[in-house]
């Protein structure tokens, strides 16, 4: 489990904002994502809330229930 803030910044940092250029012909960027995803939240030792991506598909009745983060990021200005 990570800071939930931590987390969203991971989420950013693993979409690529922009591909190609001049020598591949074609140049896609992006400005705009939305994401919703599944993750697991407690309240840990330290202040704030601490979330993690859930790890893995299997359920008991045993687990904490996941929540469901969304995020959208908006690029700020001109690439």
């Amino acid at each position: 489990m990570i800071a939930l803030d931590e987390l969203i910044v991971a989420l950013l940092g693993s979409v690529p904002l922009e591909r190609g250029g001049a020598a591949d012909g074609v140049r896609v960027a992006i400005d705009e994502v939305a994401m919703t995803l599944p993750v697991e939240v407690r309240f840990g030792a330290r202040p704030g809330i601490e979330a993690s991506a859930p790890r893995g598909r299997y359920g008991t009745g045993f687990d904490l229930p996941h929540h469901l983060l969304s995020v959208t990021f908006t690029a700020g200005g001109e690439p």
